[in-house]
């Protein structure tokens, strides 16, 4: 670069010359766009340094920590994800950029190898990095050596064994610079080149020329992220890859969750509660069981008003002795979603509870289903949804037990104000008064809806000119006036992007006599 600064130096002077002797046909356009050009490439080059030196950090940080991952969030740039922040549950987030390989020779090469043991080294340009002892470069931490014997006493006897030496730090960071930026000593003891690279393994003590003169900028040594389990993979652009334990959940730019395990889910419920609008994805089937349960819109003042997507997933072994998956729900989408073997069962205290959704206050919960299970409440229970007004339920099912102390039990709702349509149950339901197969007390609008079982009614409408209940026996399947085949031709008229089919599956439909596809499936 030093010698184009001086060819540069002398065509200015020429340009100079040319305008003080009037040379006005002169263009000088080809030279600034040189100029122009040599910028950008700077730019692009430091801007390079600057992403590797933060990768390779990242990277060492992740290879040591013992910490673990709560969050991965994509880094945009113009629309593209240029890279990801990484979140920990104890130490400071991390950021990682992504991107292709530069060209061999020019810019180098950063990776990383693992040995039989599992340790991992830095890679230069397919070589193992080495410090000035000649040693590779650790990217994870080193166990301290043995201590020296001690020296033999006078009357001859070995001496005892020296301690234990400690365990040793990680190896210092590797670190990336440009000639023009290297303050330290150059290792073969010349100048640094301006726009050569260079290494450092010491702390910026000592730097090594590791590419030659004009480079061209690179693109990062890190890949991508994937998330498998309760694990964050992390693929290099060599192909090696390496994994970190997760919270089990990523996040987007718009700040919504993708859930892979009961972690992710707890994280996503602790961010749902200050933000309740906070949407969530499930990506894995998720086990409940030995977890604390605190549920999602916890007052009528502060309810759910985000979407839930169970994508087809489901929840299993959740237990809880106060409400369901969410206590209050306004104006929210709760759906696609399976609930296994739950549990919410605290004697006859509560009103208003659901396996799935306590109290509906406006918003949707559907295609969502109740697989065995029970909840034992007081007022208004039903196995998918406590209580609804102003809001639908439709195209969900229960296998669950229900058991109301006092009044309004239903196998879906407990207590109907809203709109409920092409439901089934098949749980037993009992309790006090006004104790229905599919709903305890209806109120608004109950369309194709069916059920199985030993209980006596349906539901029980409720007539506001006199206050008083009638049963309702009729939309049974006794597989005598009305089939399963029947019921799911009826409910699907009063659906368009759901139907029901006929489940033919001996293991499971005992439990799911129908089940749910989307439509044209």
């Amino acid at each position: 670069m030093a010698a184009s600064r001086r060819c540069l130096g002398g065509l200015l002077t020429g340009v100079a010359l040319c305008l003080a002797t009037a040379c006005d046909d002169y263009d000088d356009s080809a030279l600034w766009e040189a100029v122009n050009g040599l910028e950008e490439r700077v730019a692009a080059l430091e801007q390079w340094q600057k992403e590797t030196n933060n990768n390779i950090a990242a990277l060492q940080e992740l290879l040591t920590t013992n910490d673990m991952i709560t969050s991965v969030t994509p880094v945009l740039m113009s629309g593209d994800t240029v890279g990801y922040t990484i979140s920990f549950l104890n130490s400071d987030p991390i950021t990682l950029y992504n991107g292709e390989k530069g060209e061999a020779g020019d810019t180098p090469q950063i990776g990383l190898t693992q040995d039989d043991a599992g340790d991992w080294y830095w890679m230069l340009n397919g070589e193992l990095m080495t410090d000035t002892n000649g040693d590779p470069i650790r990217a994870n931490g080193e166990d301290g050596k043995d201590g020296q014997d001690g020296s033999d006493g006078d009357d001859g006897a070995t001496g005892p064994a020296g301690p234990q030496g400690k365990p040793g730090d990680n190896a210092p960071t590797p670190q990336i610079k440009l000639g023009k930026d290297v303050t330290g000593t150059i290792a073969d003891g010349g100048s640094a080149v301006e726009d050569a690279w260079y290494l450092s393994v010491d702390n910026g003590k000592t730097w090594y020329r590791v590419s030659g003169q004009d480079g061209t900028s690179g693109g990062s040594f890190f890949e991508g992220v994937t998330i498998e389990g309760d694990y964050v993979i992390f693929t290099l652009s060599d192909g090696g890859s390496f994994k970190v334990p997760c919270g089990g959940c990523t996040i987007d730019e718009q700040g919504d969750y993708t859930v892979y395990s009961a972690a992710g889910l707890q994280a996503w419920v602790t961010a749902a509660q200050s933000t309740p609008s906070t949407c969530c994805t499930l990506a894995a089937d998720i086990d409940m069981s030995g977890q604390t349960w605190t549920p999602v819109g916890n007052s009528l003042g502060n309810p759910y008003t985000g979407t839930f997507d169970g994508a087809g997933y489901s929840i299993s072994n959740l237990s809880s002795n106060t409400v369901g998956l969410f206590n209050y729900v306004s104006s929210g989408t709760i759906k696609n979603l399976i609930m296994e073997t739950p549990q919410i069962n605290t004697g006859n205290g509560g009103n208003n509870i659901g396996i799935i959704v306590g109290r509906l206050e406006g918003g949707t919960v559907e295609n969502c289903h109740v697989v065995g299970g029970s909840i034992r409440k007081n007022v208004s229970v039903g196995s998918v949804v406590g209580s609804v007004s102003n809001g639908t339920v439709r195209a969900c099912s229960s296998s669950a037990t229900v058991y109301a102390s006092l009044v309004n039990g239903g196998g879906i709702v407990g207590y109907n104000n809203g709109t409920v349509i092409a439901c089934y149950a098949i749980g037993q339901v009992t309790g006090g008064q006004r104790i229905g197969a599919v709903i305890g007390e209806n109120n608004n609008t109950i369309t194709a809806c069916y059920w199985s079982g030993t209980s006596t009614y349906g539901w029980y409408n409720f007539t506001a000119w006199n206050s008083s209940y009638t049963p309702v026996s009729a939309n049974k399947v006794d597989d005598t006036n009305i089939t399963w085949a029947t019921a799911a031709e009826e409910m699907n008229k009063q659906l368009t992007d759901y139907q029901w089919v006929v489940n033919t599956d001996d293991a499971t439909k005992a439990t799911r006599p129908l089940l749910i596809t989307r439509q044209g499936e």
